[in-house]
């Protein structure tokens, strides 16, 4: 079970592939690898340093869609 909260709460800190697994119970890390492949793919998150990852630009333009659909 993926629990996202955690991880997007600590979004102001680099994250790695192991600090990745520790919310993503069950799942294997060659798993966790192809999903944080999408995320790059569709700008959530991007790398920043060898096996370090942060938020990327498309997590702007999905709180900006939030804001204008929930005023």
């Amino acid at each position: 079970m993926w629990h996202s909260t955690p991880a997007l709460t600590e979004a102001d800190r680099l994250m790695t592939v192991c600090n990745s697994c520790r919310y993503c119970e069950g799942l294997y890390k060659s798993t966790i690898l192809r999903i944080l492949e999408s995320l790059l793919d569709a700008g959530y998150i991007m790398r920043v340093e060898d096996s370090k990852y942060a938020l990327g630009p498309s997590i702007m333009n999905l709180g900006l869609a939030y804001e204008r659909s929930n005023p």
